[in-house]
């Protein structure tokens, strides 16, 4: 009879949780709004305030009690019965928002009796907290009172125009500074074409100075978000030529340029035509930190006035070099003979006062980032097949990624076979073994480095020390980690009912045995079998209880006096879960956590609904035919669920 009445109260509870009201109670209270953005309108403010108005005691589900809330870029979420605000909170501000076309705020008011499925949205809120990319490639082409200016877009989607700014005392340092020339948009060069302005009305001779500022498409000028500067200068003249000495327009690699690729060519591109035969090692080196020359060849290009340094040999990651035009007599001339003016006073003077010299910085070596295991963990393994991930600082060259160059080993030294992927989305590897590690053991993962291992994208060797640079130190990256034969799982109790499960198989099975830990600490355990049949385990009386131990796979109820802690010894559980047609109680037997969709994906269509119990007293559910109104959504370890099912049906866990 006392199985019947607690079984009778479990359905009870179930179709408590179950119900349905008007957004923000039953008055009509329509008051959401936001005071500090405007629906469909830009803002570079990246936190978003929201406000509404209290609702009043609804008849149905009693006063409120607090507000569920969602930031995201749906429009229809809804927030879970879980309250985050007070329930005299009428606003509430948003965490610092990326870049979005779609942000919205949802909101769910929680009553003392009750958790209507219905929410308020608002949205949606366009966030453009970012800055534009700048201008590339920025040259300047001179011609008889004008200037042309040559440059590429940047290639961001919100790309709206370039504003030009022009000074002749220097660069303008800001969008309002210096003198407005033109603003270029985005309807006239798209995002990422090649772009030009040419500048008339100017005087030969006169150098003048000119500072690009991209922006995007946020609103007007005044509230335009403006990109960092891409800058160049040069003098007007003549067709007749000028006496004016040449000067640099711009670089590439760009004056302390990071990240550029060890096989690059570095590029000096002047405002006028040089004379080809004055480009030589000498007047146009490259060298290292320690001064050391870098061997190679250099080129003159009339067409577009660039002088091009090609290393004889990749470059070395993640050093630093400098780059030297040489001026003066032994130095660069332009095609009438003048010397190079390489800091820019209109004038051309002996080296080094007008040498241009410039810094860059190769591409950091690839380094490992993470691996998991992690190095030194302690870990235990189901009897699948064991998977052992290893994340990287950039993207890397995949055919070095193979079990030559990964090598997994046990504690005797022997080899475990298996096989290696690469995700180029985050720069991962994964090692898959053949067939299951035997346990216990040490494993230990040898990456290999050197000219022969693994390098990156560029070729270049992996940084194993992480220090980010190469050298002698530098040779195969390894790491270890334990697998045991059993872990360690804690759970929490709350004080009431708790519905639970084991997400492993219990060293000890036995319930007195199991929870000794909280001895005298709890009144009864209840076991459901389907299609009707319940056992309790009852620590008062346990020799007459017809519940004696745990089983992997089963969810429990357990009721506790009070709060409490456990901790409980097992293995990975890898056997599948028997349901049978109608009600089941089962226990979910992964560590991790897992959405409810991708768990019972193997008994879709066999199954109507499923139930989670929180102490006290809430309940949530996972409907598969609406689920994204449902208000479970993952399945957590230690928990236990109801799952009604259409037919018998036996569940693998992916």
């Amino acid at each position: 009879m006392l199985k019947r009445l607690f079984f009778s109260l479990i359905i009870s509870m179930i179709v408590a949780g179950i119900s349905y009201a008007g957004p923000l109670g039953t008055d009509g209270n329509k008051s959401l709004a936001s005071t500090s953005h405007q629906i469909n309108t830009w803002s570079n403010n990246n936190k978003i305030t929201v406000t509404w108005t209290k609702p009043g005691d609804d008849t149905t589900f009693g006063s409120v009690v607090g507000y569920s809330t969602v930031w995201d870029t749906k429009s229809n979420t809804m927030p879970e019965a879980t309250i985050t605000l007070e329930s005299n909170a009428t606003t509430t501000t948003s965490n610092a928002l990326s870049d979005s076309q779609s942000i919205y705020f949802h909101i769910r008011v929680i009553y003392s009796d009750g958790s209507p499925i219905v929410a308020d949205h608002l949205g949606p809120f366009y966030i453009d907290a970012t800055a534009p990319s700048a201008p590339g490639s920025f040259t300047i082409t001179k011609g008889d009172g004008k200037l042309t200016l040559n440059w590429t877009n940047p290639g961001d989607l919100d790309f709206a125009g370039v504003v030009i700014r022009r000074d002749t005392s220097g660069y303008p340092a800001s969008a309002t500074t210096g003198t407005a020339v033109a603003t270029v948009t985005s309807t006239q060069y798209a995002a990422g074409a090649s772009a030009s302005y040419t500048d008339t009305g100017l005087t030969n001779g006169t150098a003048y100075y000119y500072s690009l500022f991209a922006y995007d498409q946020r609103g007007a000028e005044s509230t335009r978000n403006y990109s960092s500067v891409a800058q160049a200068n040069s003098k007007p003249e003549s067709s007749g030529g000028s006496s004016a000495p040449p000067t640099v327009s711009s670089t590439n690699p760009a004056k302390d340029a990071t990240g550029v690729p060890i096989n690059a060519n570095i590029n000096v591109v002047f405002d006028k035509d040089m004379n080809s035969a004055s480009f030589t090692t000498t007047t146009f080196s490259v060298k290292d930190a320690s001064g050391n020359a870098i061997n190679g060849s250099v080129s003159y290009t009339s067409a577009t006035k660039t002088a091009k340094f090609t290393p004889s040999s990749n470059l070395t990651a993640g050093k630093t070099y400098t780059a030297t035009i040489l001026s003066g007599a032994s130095g660069v001339k332009d095609s009438q003979g003048n010397g190079l003016d390489g800091n820019g006073n209109g004038k051309a003077e002996d080296a080094p006062t007008d040498n241009y010299a410039f810094n860059f910085t190769t591409t950091a070596p690839p380094k490992v980032t993470s691996t998991t295991p992690a190095d030194g963990a302690s870990v235990s393994i189901s009897s699948s097949n064991t998977s052992i991930v290893i994340a990287f600082s950039k993207a890397m060259n995949t055919s070095t990624i193979s079990t030559t160059n990964i090598i997994v080993k046990d504690a005797s030294g022997s080899v475990i076979a298996g096989s290696v992927s690469y995700n180029t989305t985050d720069n991962t590897a994964t090692f898959t073994t053949t067939s299951p590690i035997s346990k216990p053991t040490t494993v230990t993962v040898t990456i290999k480095g050197g000219t022969s291992g693994i390098t990156d994208a560029d070729g270049v060797q992996l940084d194993s020390n992480g220090d980010g640079k190469l050298d002698g130190s530098d040779g195969d990256k390894t790491f270890s980690f334990m697998v045991q034969s059993t872990f360690n799982f804690d759970l929490s109790f709350s004080s009431g009912w708790n519905l639970i499960s084991f997400p492993l198989e219990l060293t000890n099975s036995a319930i007195g045995t199991a929870l000794n830990g909280i001895a005298g600490k709890y009144l009864i355990v209840w076991e459901f079998t389907p299609p009707s049949t319940w056992k309790s385990y009852d620590p008062s009386d346990p020799e007459y209880s017809d519940l004696q131990n745990f089983t992997a796979g089963k969810g429990y109820w357990i009721k506790m006096k009070e709060n409490k802690n456990i901790s409980v010894t097992g293995k990975a559980i890898s056997q599948n879960i028997n349901l049978g047609s109608g009600w089941n109680l089962i226990g979910y037997i992964k560590t991790h956590s897992m959405t409810v969709g991708t768990a019972l994906n193997g008994i879709a269509g066999k199954y109507q609904i499923v139930w989670e119990f929180t102490p006290p007293s809430t309940w949530k559910s996972y409907d598969p035919s609406d689920p994204e109104y449902s208000d479970l959504q993952n399945f957590t370890a230690g928990k236990g669920y109801w799952i009604k099912m259409k037919e018998a049906a036996s569940l693998t866990l992916p």
